[in-house]
This record gives structure tokens, sequence and C-alpha cells, in this order.
């Protein structure tokens, strides 16, 4: 017979634990906010920093995807219709049915970090891209729409999650996307072993803080001079804070950019070793 403190843990234990990185994730946001001294440019001396500062982070001129991309994202909020996925976010135990408006609504990269990555991608002139984490495929399609050229890669644990991301990605007529379903854990190593190097990389999966280390660690072994690698949720955790200052210090990264929701790795060799914090 477990004691009335035992049965209090049990069954709040989960919401608490939640509650506590709820207050976190705003504690760090609003911190982010008071100490990014660099923003619009400010004390970035490097010019190739400071060009990308105002004319990519910056931009604000919309862009003939915008629209479209956008229409699809607000459909999928109207759309009630449900998927199984997995409770534990990477579908091997525990499946549960979520509502798709439910996950446009709290799991989709806000419209304007996902539009920076469009900025990014198109900026850098990537020709090969991977993306961690596809959900329903609304990152996806800014990241492909930007590489029309090249070529996007994107893993999606989740069966039905990936069936509907590959709807829509039909839907945008987007053909130069590769959806691969699975863990990513069995399916990124076999995608870097058919690439001869990666120039650019999305990470956004909810996982444990120490997988998106070893994910940044294989994709960092195929970066060549001008890649660029973005970690989703630097801040979601302490965890995931310190796998920032492990990314920040990593041998091959040059610069980086801490936005607070995302974070940039850049493998630019022109580039002096220096982290800029900015407010998007």
């Amino acid at each position: 017979m477990k004691s009335v403190d035992e049965l209090f843990l049990y069954f709040c234990k989960p919401f608490l634990g939640e509650m506590i990185n709820c207050f976190y994730r705003t504690y760090k946001k609003l911190r982010c906010r008071c100490v990014a001294r660099h923003s619009y440019g400010f004390g970035v001396h490097s010019p190739y920093m400071y060009h990308f500062t105002r004319y990519v982070v910056y931009e604000h001129n919309p862009f003939y995807v915008y629209e479209t991309i956008e229409a699809l994202r607000a459909s999928l909020r109207r759309r009630a219709d449900k998927v199984s996925v997995g409770a534990d976010g990477v579908g091997k135990t525990n499946p549960k049915e979520r509502r798709l408006k439910d996950i446009a609504r709290t799991d989709l990269l806000p419209v304007k970090y996902a539009q920076l990555l469009f900025r990014v991608v198109r900026f850098c002139r990537c020709k090969t891209l991977l993306e961690l984490g596809t959900s329903l495929g609304v990152t996806t399609a800014y990241l492909a729409s930007a590489a029309k050229t090249g070529k996007c890669l994107t893993i999606e644990c989740e069966p039905e999650v990936a069936s509907v991301a590959l709807e829509n990605l039909k839907t945008l007529r987007l053909e130069n996307v590769e959806l691969l379903q699975g863990n990513v854990d069995d399916k990124l190593p076999e995608v870097l072993a058919e690439l001869d190097a990666l120039d650019f990389v999305f990470i956004n999966v909810g996982c444990k803080a120490d997988d998106v280390w070893r994910y940044f660690e294989l994709c960092a072994g195929k970066a060549r001079s001008g890649s660029v690698i973005v970690v989703a949720d630097i801040y979601g955790t302490k965890e995931m804070e310190k796998v920032w200052k492990k990314i920040r210090e990593y041998g091959r990264v040059t610069s980086t950019i801490d936005l607070g929701r995302l974070g940039m790795a850049f493998f630019n060799t022109d580039l002096h070793r220096k982290n800029y914090r900015m407010c998007l």
C-alpha cells in the first residue's frame, strides 16, 4: 500500500516536471532578450557576420514562398483528425493519439524562425540539406524551397506523422525532398555514409540532450567550410544548455549565433571564433 506522499509524487511528478521546465524556458527566453547585445549588428565587427545579421537574420521582406507555406500551416491548424505517435517521442513505446491541429500549434517551428532558416539556406547557397525531425513538413518545405536545385533529406520517426508530411510536401510540389521514415539512430548513419558533405543541417528532435550532441558530432564530420548546423531548443532544458556550450567550443566551429530558440554553428574557416547573442 502506497503512502499519501508516494501517491502525490506518482501522479504530480510529471506535471510538476513540465511546469518547472516551462518556467525555466520562460526565464531563459527573458534572459536571452536582456543579454542579446549583438541584435541588428551592434558590436559585430566581422564583415561577413555583419552582412549575415543585417540581411539574413533581420531581413523582413516577404519572399515568394512564405504565403503558400503559411497557408498550409493554417490548414493544418484546422485539422481535427488524429495520428498515432509515441509518447516517448521516438515512436517506440506507449503510442497515443494526437490531433493534427494540436501538433501544428505546439510542435511546429514558429513562423519567424522557419522563415529565417529559408533565408539562411538561400544566402549560403546550400545544395545538400539534412533535417532531423520532419514533423508535419512545414519547416521542411521552407528548407526545400530555398534550395530548389539542391536536395533536402529529412528523417521522421513517427510513421503516421511522416505520412502526413509526405502528403503536404506533394501538395506543395516539392520534388527535391527525400523523406526517410525511421528512428534517427538507425537512419542517420546510413544517410551520412552516402553523402560526401553537408551544407546545412537542422537538428529538431525532441529527445535527450546526449542524443542531440551525438547527432551534432556525426553531422559535423560531414561539414565543410561554409556549412551551417542549426540546433533547436538550445535552452529547452539545463542539459540542452550544456550541449549548446559544447557546440560553441567544438573544434571546427568558428562563429555561432545564439537566438534563444535556435543556435547556429558556422564552419566557415574565414571567421574568428566568437559567439553572437541576438534576439529575433
